[in-house]
């Protein structure tokens, strides 16, 4: 259905850490300093998109999906940022259907990352 951001998996987290490490610059103890940050903004901001989201209040809808998307791609989560480039997408055509269904789809594969990622921490 959807690419996931370099195959993530629990096998290939390393590949990952690898990547974003290289392409960002960064160590990996910084690497953890973002991700810590970036899951705990993203649950704020995800209560937020729900609200905008079953309130059809697409203009705002729009805003913060870009918002999480940057986010998203900066920590190279490319297919969570896919799933907000649609989003954004919906929002501007306002088809609620469409809206309702992605952002689900951005809540499935944010758990899918969370869980990763937890799992990643757990047992290093």
């Amino acid at each position: 259905m959807q690419n996931k951001p370099y195959g993530l998996s629990p096998a290939s987290l390393s590949d990952y850490e690898s990547a974003v490490v290289s392409s960002l610059g960064i160590d990996d103890e910084t690497l953890r300093m973002l991700l810590d940050t970036f899951f705990t903004s993203i649950k704020t901001d995800m209560q937020a998109l729900k609200a905008f989201v079953f309130s059809c209040d697409y203009r705002n809808t729009k805003s913060k999906a870009h918002e999480i998307k940057g986010a998203a791609g900066s920590m190279r989560f490319d297919s969570l940022a896919g799933l907000l480039q649609e989003l954004e997408h919906s929002a501007v055509r306002a088809d609620k259907d469409s809206t309702i269904r992605t952002f689900h789809e951005i809540e499935d594969e944010l758990d899918r990352v969370t869980i990763i990622c937890l799992a990643k921490s757990i047992f290093s």
